[in-house]
């Protein structure tokens, strides 16, 4: 998780070296090391990273590749690489090194702009073409390596963080206040490929840029693949070989030696990754290792799973590293790590996930796995129910309505013929109601607090729902798992965690986000996904043989509800905070955002009767805060 910048000036200028100096300072927690920098008239890269990434499961030894053609600076970690060794070698180019920045300056020599597309990985970089003049950068298709861009006049600036963008001096550091108050209000789903400075913006996932002296160009180097459309196949057959390539895929993100770790709950998706790490172990022969690191919850908390995760562990003989959730404080020197953050956002779980970190280096490793990517492919949402309607597939219809009947009249319109009216009607809805009928079934609620006249001004609903799931063409299913896939939500996430993995010394993967077993699940029918009110059939059956049949077989209550653990903390934690925080006046009501008077009564409503809405939200507004107290 190296840390680089790239400027391109289309002037043909020098760069001055202290612009490159004062961007690699402002990411300075992206790699501790002195910054290999290189520059030309016209152009100039650098890239940093910490020393424990020069080693071969990371980065490598090797900061800027040059071979006095083709100069690249990458923040990479590959997979796959023999196989790409021989296509790179059968392209006609022969590698140079063995780093990921090696690889990608050989596949830019073998393919050009659509290289992106042959690497199986995270990654983003920066090539700089001295026999073109001209620059490509890219971003993986899962957005797990961060890429952000400027554009400055004749400056095509890029980076790993928004810090380093804000770092140069042709770069304004005006907000953008619409998307302060988006953070304020929780309303993430609003910041696409917006950031808080209103010159910065971040590459969209899959995103291929190619710069030269006449101008940019944007394509997208990987698409989702239809839904439903792959191969015809068996069920047994096809997870037989979801098995098999999820084996590959978390074969290939295991250390070479030594211990590798798994961040594991009881439920479907990190199970998943252990067990197929360890039929993967058990075929060979050697030192590596996989260790299950867990959080362990009180008995009668609904977030607990112990027996599910012992369970799962003793298949394999595995010791399970515990964690106590009582242990991990919700909030922790919360202004001091505000003024660390190139922006507010931040998660409620940020410290869970920093202590899943040092439980892995506590076992000895640098690599953790999690199974982030299972609800995005192996699951969908009640949507599904509105295309059976659409359909005329009135007799799957009627049967899937059954098994739901615990959900509610409302919220099976909302999922069934909902999607399907046109805006007029549901506006007629709503006046008939005198209210709100409904909101985009993941569109989060604009909190009370946030001012009307601010809301009105920065059309935030307009905003946020532009980027919501739009069916064009196919189905709702299709565009839930394509939107999913590709909007900047899960990128966001993880950005604001890998500040403090990387301060830990750990790199974390996701097999299940492998190219390989996205394409796979894609292209499975919707039957593998969910039936009634079940889910993750085919990722189950995937499974058999390898997780104990009890952890595997559908439960009829939820388990591994972590609400609960944050609840606790904030109606703890939350009296003193906000005391603290009404006690001065609120920078977010000097900026026309916040009502003070309204954020008082919802901290009272939620201490009175909690609400998961509201206790999130909360959480939001008062991080903003800090982090413009932090700044002022």
């Amino acid at each position: 998780m190296s840390g680089f910048v790239g400027i391109f000036d289309a002037s043909g200028a020098p760069i001055d070296p202290r612009i490159v100096h004062a961007m690699m300072t402002r990411q300075a927690w992206r790699g501790a090391m002195a910054p290999d920098v290189w520059s030309e008239p016209g152009a100039a890269l650098a890239v940093a990273r910490h020393e424990w990434e020069r080693s071969d499961p990371f980065a490598g030894d090797a900061g800027l590749v040059d071979d006095g053609e083709v100069i690249v600076a990458a923040d990479a970690t590959l997979f796959y690489r023999a196989e790409l060794r021989r296509r790179i070698e059968t392209a006609g180019v022969r590698l140079s090194g063995d780093t990921p920045s090696h690889f990608i300056l050989a596949a830019y020599h073998a393919w050009g702009a659509d290289c992106a597309s042959e690497l199986e990985g995270e990654f983003a970089f920066a090539v700089y073409d001295r026999r073109a003049l001209a620059a490509f950068c890219a971003r993986d298709f899962a957005g797990r390596r961060p890429l952000f861009f400027a554009r400055l006049g004749d400056v095509f600036a890029v980076g790993s963080s928004v810090g380093s963008l804000v770092a140069h001096p042709a770069c304004p550091d005006d907000f953008d206040l619409a998307m302060l108050g988006t953070y304020a209000g929780g309303l993430v789903l609003s910041t696409g490929v917006s950031t808080l400075y209103s010159a910065v913006r971040a590459a969209p996932f899959a995103a291929s840029f190619t710069w030269t002296r006449d101008g940019l160009t944007r394509t997208t180097h990987w698409r989702p693949p239809a839904v439903g459309r792959g191969p015809a196949r068996r069920f047994d057959d096809a997870a037989r070989e979801l098995r098999e390539i999820l084996a590959a895929a978390v074969g290939e993100r295991l250390a070479p030696e030594g211990v590798s770790t798994v961040w594991m709950s009881g439920g479907r998706d990190s199970t998943a990754v252990y067990a197929a790490g360890q039929r993967v172990l058990s075929r060979e022969e050697g030192s590596r290792s996989l260790r299950p690191i867990s959080i362990s919850y009180p008995e009668g908390d609904l977030g607990r799973e112990d027996h599910f995760i012992r369970a799962v562990a003793d298949r394999w003989e595995g010791d399970v590293h515990w964690l106590d959730i009582d242990e991990i404080a919700l909030f922790d020197r919360d202004q001091e790590r505000a003024a660390t953050r190139d922006e507010p956002l931040t998660s409620p779980y940020e410290n869970w996930n920093v202590a899943l970190a040092r439980g892995t280096r506590a076992c000895g490793s640098r690599i953790a796995l999690d199974g982030n990517g299972g609800d995005q492919l192996f699951r969908v949402s009640d949507i599904y129910l509105a295309d059976l309607l659409r359909g005329g597939r009135w007799v799957e219809l009627v049967r899937e309505l059954r098994a739901k009947r615990g959900s509610g009249r409302r919220y099976l319109f909302e999922s069934t013929v909902a999607p399907l009216l046109p805006k007029a009607a549901l506006r007629a809805l709503e006046r008939w109601r005198g209210g709100t009928w409904t909101n985009h079934y993941v569109e989060f609620p604009v909190p009370r607090w946030l001012h009307r006249d601010f809301l009105k001004r920065h059309d935030l609903a307009t905003r946020q729902r532009s980027l919501l799931p739009r069916r064009e063409r196919g189905s709702f299913e299709q565009a839930e798992l394509h939107w999913l896939l590709t909007s900047a939500m899960p990128g966001y996430a993880l950005g604001v965690l890998q500040q403090r993995f990387l301060e830990t010394g750990v790199e974390v993967r996701a097999p299940l986000m492998d190219r390989r077993v996205v394409e796979f699940a894609l292209g499975r029918p919707r039957t593998d996904r969910k039936r009634g009110i079940h889910d993750k059939f085919l990722l189950r059956a995937a499974m058999k043989g390898l997780i104990p049949d009890d952890v595997l077989a559908p439960r009829d209550t939820r388990t591994g509800v972590t609400t609960s653990y944050s609840s606790r903390w904030m109606k703890r934690c939350y009296p003193e905070l906000f005391e603290r925080l009404l006690g001065a006046p609120l920078l977010l009501a000097e900026l026309g955002i916040v009502d003070a008077d309204e954020l008082r009564d919802a901290v009272s409503a939620y201490l009175r009767g909690g609400g998961d809405f509201l206790r999130v939200a909360l959480f939001h507004t008062l991080q903003t805060e800090l982090w413009l107290r932090a700044r002022v």
